[in-house]
C-alpha cells in the first residue's frame, strides 16, 4: 500500500502517558448515551436548534422517541415543554412533525408528547450588537465623562455601547 492514502477513520489513540483525551472520546461516549435513552436518530438531538429553529428550541427539548414495537417510523417525539409555550408548540406539531422528518428523509416521527417541565434548552449564539451612530458614540461619551476612575469609565462605555447597540429592543 504505498503511496496510497487510507480514509478510514482511526481508533482514538492515547496520548504519552497513557490517558485519552477528552475529545477523542466524547462523541462515541454521547452517541452511546443518547442511544440508551431511546434515540436511535442521533442527528435529533446534535441538530435541534437548526431543526425546529431557535426560538422553539429555547423552549423545548427532545426527551425521548419511541417507536413502534419492531418499526422505525412513526414514533412519538416526547418533548419537554414550558408551560408557557405548551400551547404554541401543540398548534405547531403538524409543521414541527414535516421539519423532523425531513432531517431523517422519512417519516421517523408522527407525533409529539408534550411533557410540561423546565427544559434545559440549547441557547441561540450570542448575537453580535449593531454599529452605533455617531451621535450615539457622542452621547455615551457625554454620559461617562464625569467618571475619574479610568477602569470604571471603560466599563460603563462599554455598558453603554452593548445596550444601545443590542437588537433586543
Amino acid at each position: 500500500m504505498t503511496g496510497q492514502q487510507d480514509d478510514t477513520p482511526r481508533p482514538a489513540r492515547r496520548s504519552g502517558r497513557g490517558l485519552m483525551p477528552l475529545r477523542a472520546m466524547l462523541p462515541e461516549a454521547a452517541t452511546r448515551e443518547i442511544r440508551r435513552r431511546g434515540f436511535f436518530e442521533v442527528a435529533i438531538i446534535s441538530r435541534w436548534s437548526v431543526i425546529v429553529g431557535p426560538d422553539i428550541a429555547h423552549c423545548c427539548v427532545p426527551e425521548r422517541i419511541a417507536y413502534p414495537r419492531g418499526q422505525r417510523s412513526g414514533a412519538t417525539l416526547h418533548l419537554v415543554v414550558s408551560s408557557a409555550r405548551a400551547i404554541e408548540v401543540q398548534h405547531m406539531e403538524p409543521v414541527l412533525i414535516e421539519r423532523i422528518n425531513t432531517v431523517f428523509g422519512y417519516d421517523a416521527v408522527s407525533r409529539l408528547a408534550l411533557h410540561h417541565g423546565l427544559p434545559q434548552a440549547v441557547r441561540p449564539g450570542r448575537r453580535r450588537p449593531r454599529s452605533l451612530e455617531p451621535e450615539e458614540e457622542e452621547w455615551i461619551d457625554r454620559q461617562v465623562a464625569q467618571v475619574r476612575d479610568g477602569s470604571l469609565r471603560e466599563a460603563l462605555l462599554r455598558l453603554g455601547r452593548a445596550v444601545l447597540g443590542s437588537t433586543d429592543g
